[in-house]
């Protein structure tokens, strides 16, 4: 049983996982796999062929392509094709995604051996904003999610995942 707000309704994963803790375990399990394969493959073999900067703008473009699939399936999950390709989609795409964190990581690890003396310390700054950037995106998209559901958290993702890249596009890919 679904359980959504009326003003949801018209979109299929809104309230999907209520009545189904073992479907959403094995979608979480099933994400995480995905996720961490596109950060094994990205930092062994991605990241000795391309600059960071540009697989970070890879990353960003497709999480862009991520919301597309995930708002495709969720205004068409009622229609198994278009499910099944959405999925497929929102698949490859994430494991493309997953190459942003280490490409980021070790961005900054490049920067910091020629300023800093002290690498851990820099490091650690990144773990704090890092986590200071969670807080804020969640107390900021908050009112996304409850206004649009999954569609509002699509719709400020695609706003920060497009700011990202448009700043991204002013760093150098040269040594």
């Amino acid at each position: 049983m679904r359980v959504i707000r009326p003003a949801f309704a018209g979109q299929y994963l809104s309230g999907l996982f209520a009545e189904n803790e073992r479907g959403l375990e094995l979608t979480l399990v099933a994400y995480a796999l995905l996720f961490s394969a596109g950060i094994i493959g990205w930092g062994f073999v991605g990241l000795r062929r391309l600059h960071e900067v540009t697989v970070m703008r890879i990353g960003l473009a497709a999480m862009l392509g991520v919301c597309t699939a995930l708002f495709a399936l969720n205004h068409g999950g009622e229609r198994p094709a278009l499910r099944v390709a959405a999925l497929a989609v929102f698949a490859v795409l994430l494991v493309v995604e997953s190459g942003f964190a280490p490409a980021a990581v070790t961005y900054l690890a490049r920067l910091s051996r020629a300023v800093a003396t002290d690498r851990g310390l820099v490091m650690g700054l990144y773990t704090v904003v890092s986590g200071g950037g969670t807080l804020l995106g969640v107390a900021l998209g908050a009112p996304f999610a409850d206004r649009g559901a999954l569609d509002g958290i699509l719709l400020f993702t695609v706003l920060l995942a497009a700011s990202a890249l448009a700043l991204l596009f002013s760093l150098s890919t040269r040594d």
